[in-house]
């Protein structure tokens, strides 16, 4: 578990998730949503391993990998978390093979709407089937101050007619259902997902500054849900490794 939480004013995240409320909801540009969560999941995730072949994180910041014919696929608007497990023989260069575990989704703040999480949650779709098709891989959606967390799971999609709904902006379900291969994720407190309703007006928040009359944060159980979400997926054994050609 790390030491320092990421919405510590000490870390750069904290400062970083600010500058997203900086903006405002009218601000239409991602480059702050990336700039934040590039930060966030960073104290859970060290880049320097405990010994020289231990497993070490790197959090970066990548290029889709879609269709060629539409090249906005390919536009960097993702963060990754990733594995290196390493590999290193006496006298030679290290190797890793490498594995994505965490993708992070980010729009910006204009894209807060219901039609909006519906739009992106379409792209994660096309985008992780496109990279990950055989690989379980964690999921933020990150829409300005928000955020909600899913599952892609090849392994044990939901049966058609079954899978997942969002709300639209009426409060209606849309038509179409979720791609069955999205899943809430198997922890408590998944408040945005009800039965097979995705409500989005119930998504997280980031804001660490809002405090009661006692100057308690009020919405720390929600940053330290992400705390958890960090924590499990570290703890979690993943199978498979990235193609050579990522």
């Amino acid at each position: 578990m790390a030491a320092n939480h990421f919405y510590d004013i000490q870390e750069a995240a904290a400062l970083k998730i600010s500058k997203i409320a900086d903006k405002g909801d009218n601000y239409a540009y991602e480059d702050v949503v990336w700039h934040a969560w590039e930060k966030i999941p960073r104290p859970y995730f060290p880049e320097r391993g405990a010994t020289a072949t231990a497993p070490r994180y790197s959090i970066e910041r990548e290029a889709y990998r879609g269709s060629a014919r539409d090249p906005p696929e390919h536009k960097p608007d993702v963060i990754v978390v990733r594995i290196h497990n390493v590999q290193q023989a006496a006298g030679q260069r290290p190797t890793a093979i490498e594995r994505d575990i965490l993708w992070i989704e980010c729009k910006a703040p204009t894209h807060l709407k219901p039609h909006g999480w519906h739009n992106v949650l379409g792209e994660a779709v096309t985008r992780l089937n496109a990279a990950h098709p055989d690989r379980e891989v964690f999921l933020i959606l990150a829409i300005g101050m928000k955020w909600m967390p899913f599952m892609w799971d090849p392994f044990n999609p939901f049966p058609r007619g079954q899978g997942l709904k969002m709300l639209k902006d009426n409060g209606q379900p849309w038509d179409d259902e979720i791609d069955g291969r999205i899943r809430p994720v198997n922890m408590p407190n998944q408040r945005h997902v009800n039965g097979r309703i995705i409500d989005t007006t119930r998504a997280f928040t980031l804001n660490y500054w809002d405090a009661d009359a006692n100057g308690n944060i009020i919405h720390l159980a929600e940053l330290q849900l992400l705390e958890a979400l960090f924590n499990n997926i570290q703890g979690r054994i993943f199978n498979g490794a990235n193609p050579a050609n990522f």
